[in-house]
């Protein structure tokens, strides 16, 4: 079993506009948002953006996934900074807030990320990292 069907199986799946966010998926709001391709043949960039995309929509309020975490899952270890490009231009309804490094850290340059974060619950550490051991999205 590839690392999408295990997504497409086991991660809550949400639509529905996140009024806090001004994303549309993965929020608490409701439905179903659909991850789509299976990750393991993402040839051209096109299908490892739209898989990345499709991933970062499916992380409900209140969690996060790591730049490297993603590329993991896709079958892309190697790529995790293209992930973090990907989210600096990312469509408005990808919450690309949601993704943040493997210490927890936010994206520097985005000060309005943290305050995202906060208005979906997640806690910040003293050290104004993400306490990764309650907000981590577990994909089984």
């Amino acid at each position: 079993m590839g690392a999408a069907d295990n997504i497409n199986e086991m991660a809550e799946h949400r639509r529905g506009a996140d009024r806090d966010t001004g994303c549309d998926a993965g929020s608490d709001a409701g439905g179903g948002a659909d991850f789509e391709g299976d990750g393991s043949a993402c040839i051209g960039a096109s299908d490892f953006a739209s898989d990345v995309y499709g991933l970062v929509r499916a992380i409900p309020a209140g969690k996060v996934l790591t730049y490297g975490a993603i590329a993991t899952l896709l079958g892309q270890p190697g790529l995790a900074r293209r992930v973090g490009k990907l989210m600096s231009s990312s469509p408005g309804d990808v919450c690309a807030h949601r993704v943040v490094n493997a210490a927890g850290r936010t994206a520097p340059g985005w000060a309005e990320q943290r305050e995202l974060l906060e208005r979906e619950g997640v806690a910040f550490l003293e050290n104004g990292r993400v306490d990764m051991k309650r907000h981590i999205f577990i994909i089984k």
